[in-house]
Parts: C-alpha cells; structure tokens; sequence
C-alpha cells in the first residue's frame, strides 16, 4: 500500500469542468459554491449548486462507471501515459538548476582565490560574489520547487499505486492519494454541464460495460 505522507497532497475538485448548459459556460466557484457568472445579471437562473456536494455526485457515479467497466489496466497506462511527460520536465528543471548551482559554485571559489593570490581587488569581488550568492538562492528555491513537484508526480506514477487506487473505488472520496483521484477524473470526464434540476456528466471516451457493450458517454445525476 502506498505512504500517502511522503507527497504533498492537493485537493481533489472539478473547478475548471463545470459548466452551466444554459449559457454553454464555465460556471464560478465562490466560496463553497459553483454559480453561473451570468446569474448576478439575472441573464441566467441556473441555481447555484454546492461544491462538495457536486463532487461527491459526481465521483459517485465516476466510481461507479470505474467499477463496472473493468477498465483497471487501460486507466494505469493512461495515468502513467498522461503524468510521464510532466514528470520529465520537472526532471530536467531539477537537473538544470542542480548543475547551475555547482558552475555557480565552483565560479564563486575561483573568485575567492583570486583575491586571496592578490589577482582581483577585494571591492571588485564582493559585487560579483553578492550576484553569485542571490543567484543561488533563486536557483535553491527551484530546485527545491522542482523536486517536490517530481516527488508528487513520481508518487502518481507508481504502477501498484495506481492500481490499488483503481481497484477500491469506494474510496475515491476519502482517499488517501486525491492526486492520482484527480488524475483519474480528468482523464475520465471532460465537462460536467449543471441544468437546473440536474447535471450531466459528459465522459471523453466512451465507457464500455457488461449491461452497456457499447459504451456510454454521459451520466445523468439528480441534484434534487
């Protein structure tokens, strides 16, 4: 089983999915709520929905077309296909400042010898030292930056992750790792259109399942 404490963990949410089906816009979440921007013109009267409450719906029926699809393997290449290319560029950005760091170093100790052998004026090298010096600094902060982004992805990326998160679906609510929970929602659906008494789900790909062969693309939920 995965240690959940060795990433940073960000919150799962649907912000930049949701849509209100009359306007054919992104809804606005203000504080816990998710509100059709044209609703303060009363151009709109798509009611405001609850976030959470929203989320739960919907990672409800996520959960469930996940489960009856049997669709674990397709969604562990998926994720490591989709997360790989973020992480090699979070990869070549640590690597990057790492070896600026030691030119920048190694520049800083030739500084300091030449004025201890008299070959540079001591006010001369300070300026060039205080450039080198902050430089670093911002380079550190990357670095550091860099190499936690890789860690959280690297976490993502884990196959036996993956696939305990996939299998136990009952608990993408309360998981442990939202990261790899938010990947799989956004690798699955691609907008979630609030009605006034309803929501669709709409899907990326269809989803095949034992009573649906075909596939299903959308997902109706009640928001009575």
């Amino acid at each position: 089983m995965l240690e959940p404490t060795i990433v940073r963990q960000k919150r799962l949410d649907l912000n930049g999915m949701v849509r209100c089906n009359t306007c054919n816009i992104a809804m606005r979440r203000t504080g816990g709520e998710y509100s059709c921007p044209n609703a303060g013109d009363g151009k709109c009267h798509i009611p405001s929905i609850g976030a959470e409450d929203l989320l739960t719906r919907v990672m409800t029926k996520v959960a469930e077309r996940i489960a009856a699809s049997g669709a674990a393997d397709h969604l562990v290449e998926d994720v490591q296909e989709t997360t790989q290319p973020a992480a090699e560029t979070q990869r070549d950005r640590l690597l990057a400042a790492e070896h600026s760091i030691t030119t920048l170093s190694a520049a800083k100790l030739n500084i300091l010898r030449d004025v201890e052998e008299e070959k540079r004026n001591y006010s001369e090298a300070a300026g060039r030292l205080n450039e080198i010096n902050n430089t670093v600094a911002g380079l550190a902060y990357e670095s550091l930056v860099a190499r936690d982004e890789l860690d959280r992805l690297e976490f993502i990326l884990e196959e036996d992750g993956i696939r305990y998160t996939v299998g136990d679906p009952g608990t993408y609510l309360e998981s442990s790792v939202p990261d790899l929970v938010q990947e799989l929602l956004e690798l699955l659906v691609k907008e979630v259109r609030v009605m006034r008494d309803q929501a669709v789900v709409v899907y990326h790909d269809t989803i095949s399942t034992e009573e649906q062969p075909e596939g299903v693309l959308t997902d109706r939920i009640p928001l009575n």
